[in-house]
């Protein structure tokens, strides 16, 4: 016997919405409407939804192998409550088979769920088969990947950036052509952007995490003892400013201007700010924006920023503004290249603050370090400073080079970038 509920729910605030129809049963029943074959229930959506049914009156048809078919008729009026509730089964008490099918559907952090409209498209998940429509995968990769729904002559594609924090679930729906991410309530959810720009005109780009080597070899020419290399591991994308923040963008924020080049005007990075001036900076603009996001970049973060384009002293003309080209002062933003991470003066023209006091490195691999609670610099109270300025040689460009002052020291050479947490 099949046990199949249907339930008609309406889109909130639609006018003269579609309806969506959802069939709750056991999985691998086959549903037609109105003769069309829709595919074959699933457990990932407790059976089968149909969307955005225009109003009139439709024949459901469930069959079962081995088992005749069952067939009811409904009727879908627009603007009608969801009130509409079929049993084909005599035997199951519906509401507690519906409540199972429910919980064993939770699903946790690090899942993709994948459905289509119709249901049964083949899956293609970076060039390779995964199954077909509906399927979810726990423990889902992070970072870049590219999606192929493929049902009979159409395919859809959609590249995506995996967080190990997302339930991302993807609906490729084949009479739109596209694939729509969606919540849990099946509405459409915003995509994860490549880039940003916030309500002061700040530009972020997203950078997505991996393993890499903190520290400089041994061997590096012109490395120092705080060096040591280790593994460490990211595990969270974030969204980093693509420059240094610039005299403009303070004074939009808090008024003046404390920059010594001031007359190089509003494009050009903000400097002799302290980290505490930093600190007030990004509070106000969390203030203006309602959110806590902002902040200053872990100097983890930074150095991988800066190792996802390091350059040697050959080419730091390209890509920086230090003591062989910068005429001994600071220049507008974004004017030399870009890193391959498509972020700018990440070395040179001002140095740049970063979250952590100063401490030794670890001896071993870590995981997503935030620094010490308390610094072991040389004042045992020193914030980092990365990436050198443009008054200096290339050898203090490196992206492994650190440096540190108390946080309340102002100078004309450090300014700071910030990040935007998801």
């Amino acid at each position: 016997m099949i046990i199949l509920i249907i339930f008609i729910f309406l889109i909130p605030g639609a006018i003269f919405a579609n309806e969506d129809l959802q069939i709750i049963c056991e999985p691998g029943i086959g549903i037609k409407l109105n003769d069309e074959f829709m595919g074959k229930t699933t457990p990932e959506e407790n059976g089968m939804i149909i969307e955005e049914l225009p109003s009139g009156t439709y024949v459901i048809e469930a069959e079962k192998e081995g088992e005749p078919p069952e067939k009811k008729v409904v009727n879908i009026k627009d603007g009608e409550p969801p009130s509409l509730k079929l049993d084909f089964s005599q035997e199951s008490p519906a509401g507690e088979f519906a409540s199972e099918q429910a919980k064993n559907s939770q699903i946790k952090p690090g899942t993709l769920v994948l459905r289509s409209v119709p249901q049964s498209a083949e899956i293609m998940l970076d060039g390779k088969p995964i199954g077909i429509t509906s399927k979810t995968i726990s423990n889902f990769p992070q970072g870049k990947h590219i999606l192929h729904f493929i049902l009979k002559d159409k395919t859809l594609e959609y590249t995506f950036i995996f967080s190990p924090k997302q339930i991302l679930q993807l609906k490729a729906d084949f009479r739109k052509n596209k694939v729509i991410p969606e919540d849990e309530s099946g509405k459409m959810i915003p995509e994860l952007q490549r880039t940003i720009k916030n309500s002061i005109g700040m530009e972020f780009v997203l950078i997505i995490p991996k393993t890499f080597t903190m520290g400089s070899d041994i061997k590096e020419k012109c490395r120092d003892d705080d060096e040591n290399p280790h593994d460490v591991t990211l595990t969270q994308p974030f969204y980093m400013q693509i420059s240094e923040v610039t005299q403009g963008q303070w004074k939009e924020l808090l008024g003046s201007n404390l920059s010594m080049f001031s007359k190089c005007g509003d494009n050009c990075p903000v400097e002799n700010v302290s980290w505490n001036d930093a600190q007030n900076f990004i509070a106000s603009l969390n203030q203006r924006e309602n959110t806590n996001k902002y902040r200053l970049p872990t100097e983890t973060e930074w150095e991988y920023c800066c190792k996802g384009g390091e350059t040697n002293e050959k080419q730091l003309d390209e890509f920086a503004w230090f003591r062989n080209n910068s005429n001994q002062k600071t220049h507008e933003v974004k004017q030399k290249r870009k890193n391959s991470f498509e972020l700018y003066d990440i070395n040179g023209n001002v140095a740049e603050w970063c979250e952590d006091w100063y401490a030794a490195y670890p001896a071993s691999a870590s995981i997503n370090p935030q620094g010490t609670i308390k610094g072991q610099g040389q004042s045992q109270q020193d914030k980092v400073f990365r990436g050198g300025c443009f008054n200096d040689i290339g050898a203090n460009l490196r992206c492994s080079n650190r440096s540190y002052f108390v946080p309340a020291t102002k100078t004309y050479y450090i300014g700071f970038r910030i990040v935007k947490m998801l």
